[in-house]
């Protein structure tokens, strides 16, 4: 649970200083979606057989507190 934990936190981190860094007003935005895409794409296909790739801890921590 405690390495699930943290894979989720670090990478839900990169990725969101991904989605900063090509909105900031100094980036050139022409490419930003490709990007974000392609991090998230490959954000995914690592952590999905760890923790299930949610990225978004109300998504997860939700349905979990219910059960």
């Amino acid at each position: 649970m405690t390495s699930a934990l943290i894979t989720e936190v670090i990478f839900t981190a990169i990725f969101v200083l991904v989605i900063f860094a090509c909105t900031s007003k100094k980036a050139v935005n022409d490419m930003a979606g490709v990007a974000i895409g392609l991090t998230l794409t490959v954000i995914i296909l690592a952590i999905l057989p760890v923790t299930g790739a949610s990225l978004n801890p109300a998504r997860s921590f939700g349905p979990a507190f219910i059960e």
